[in-house]
């Protein structure tokens, strides 16, 4: 769909509804766009570096939101 110096953007499928399914590939040795403090580590509950996203109807989210919270994945 789109590629930049150390980020590209590819098209998975049309999506649901009207929502465009992408994979964003991110260069991890490249600095962030936006100025950001150092880090020492990255604690990955505070934070959506290195995550995956998946889009479910609204009419399944407290179903799926129970199972990932029972799993200690949210």
């Amino acid at each position: 769909m789109k590629e930049f110096e150390s980020i590209a953007f590819f098209k998975i499928a049309d999506g649901y509804g009207g929502h465009t399914q992408i994979l964003g590939m991110f260069e991890q040795s490249q600095p962030l766009p936006i100025p950001q403090p150092a880090r020492t580590s990255v604690n990955p509950r505070a934070t959506s570096l290195h995550h995956f996203a998946v889009e479910i109807d609204k009419a399944h989210y407290e179903q799926e939101l129970t199972r990932l919270t029972r799993l200690d994945l949210f």
